[in-house]
């Protein structure tokens, strides 16, 4: 072990504040950002999961960065494995290490940086005694598919619900096949490369996705999501699910001052019909009755709604919903305005240009 790199490490904790150390938990979590500690340290979704795994009772979790260019001619010189921040602790060690990954040119830096730990880059020559490869962040919502064969399990949603569910399945599992499989069955959220048999065209592209496997261990081969709240309960390890009744619906929203806070009765997001292929409705569920009601602009596509509270409003449906739409013959996308209480369209406004999909807001009062 490189006493260079540990004084290295050392260095920047002194100059952090509000960093984790803590030992003697059941579940060790490597949180690795894919680039250097400077440019990671940048990154909201880190920061995000970091707090939240720490939060997690008997879950410990610390973070990793690709070395800079003098820690890597260090590591190099010395051979020693890859280590975490806060500890210093050998990477491979851990229970599982779960990629941030928010940009695809950072894909190679994820197999440098499992190569540095000594942990086998391609999934299918690591056993059980490795650790879980897990990799989330916005890349995976865009295309995972590139370092699919590196990752056991690819988390495609929000960290803040998934990070639950995939904790849950590693606490009530003994063996990582059944972590997998467990984590596989929950549908939406979850992507297992090894449960698929993917076929690819000449140039590289995917021609057609068998989802052999699936078929065999009759996994459900598409699934609508689920609406869970998860409890957590003072001095135990795991979140107690509850599901919740309504429609199904994607890229929810509560009110801003229930997130993390108190309990949310109702919540907003995006939605579609039996034959739909993609979002085209924005719907309202009560949390408590499952009650939905729908605003729906025809022939558009509907994307993320944003909760706008009315000034000295308290109740959770006290405010207006900005739904970006866009249809065919939209030249540019038609914001609606909607009641959020009653689910009234009240006005329509045209954005100078397109929103893309996958663009989200949030709204901060002035």
């Amino acid at each position: 072990m490189s006493k260079k790199i540990i004084e290295s490490y050392r260095k920047k904790l002194a100059a952090e504040d509000g960093y984790i150390i803590s030992r003697g938990a059941s579940l060790r979590i490597a949180l690795c950002y894919p680039n250097t500690y400077s440019i990671g340290m940048a990154n909201l979704g880190l920061h995000t999961m970091y707090e939240l795994f720490n939060a997690i009772p008997d879950v410990v979790c610390e973070r990793v960065f690709l070395p800079d260019r003098k820690e890597l001619e260090e590591y190099e010189k010395s051979g020693t494995p890859l280590m975490s921040l806060e500890t210093q602790s050998h990477v491979k060690g851990f229970d599982v290490v779960a990629f941030s990954i928010s940009f695809e040119t950072d894909y190679l830096n994820m197999a440098r940086m499992l190569q540095l730990s000594g942990v086998p880059v391609w999934s299918a020559k690591r056993s059980e005694h490795h650790p879980l490869i897990v990799m989330g962040g916005a890349a995976s919502f865009l295309n995972p598919e590139p370092i699919a064969d590196f990752t056991d399990v690819i988390a495609v949603g929000e960290g803040e619900i998934l990070a639950y569910q995939l904790v849950n399945s590693i606490f009530e599992n003994d063996t990582k096949e059944d972590i997998l499989r467990q984590l596989a069955q929950i549908g939406r959220g979850f992507y297992v490369p090894s449960f698929y048999d993917v076929v690819y065209n000449d140039d590289g592209t995917v021609f057609d996705d068998l989802r052999l496997e699936r078929r065999r261990a009759g996994l459900p081969m598409r699934s609508l999501p689920r609406h869970v709240r998860y409890h957590l309960r003072e001095g135990q390890a795991e979140a107690r699910p509850e599901q919740i009744p309504g429609a199904a619906i994607e890229l929810q929203q509560v009110h801003p001052h229930r997130t993390g806070k108190s309990r949310a009765r109702v919540c907003w997001g995006a939605g579609w019909g039996e034959r739909g292929e993609f979002f085209d409705r924005t719907h309202r569920i009560d949390l408590d009755s499952g009650e939905t009601s729908t605003w729906q602009r025809a022939g558009a596509t509907q994307l993320e709604p944003m909760f706008v509270p009315r000034p000295g409003g308290t109740a959770d449906d006290d405010g207006v919903l900005l739904v970006p739409t866009l249809s065919e013959t939209d030249e540019t996308t038609v914001v609606g305005v909607v009641d959020a209480r009653s689910m009234a369209c009240l006005a329509e406004l045209r954005a100078p240009q397109i929103v893309p999909f996958g663009f989200h807001a949030a709204f901060s009062p002035a």
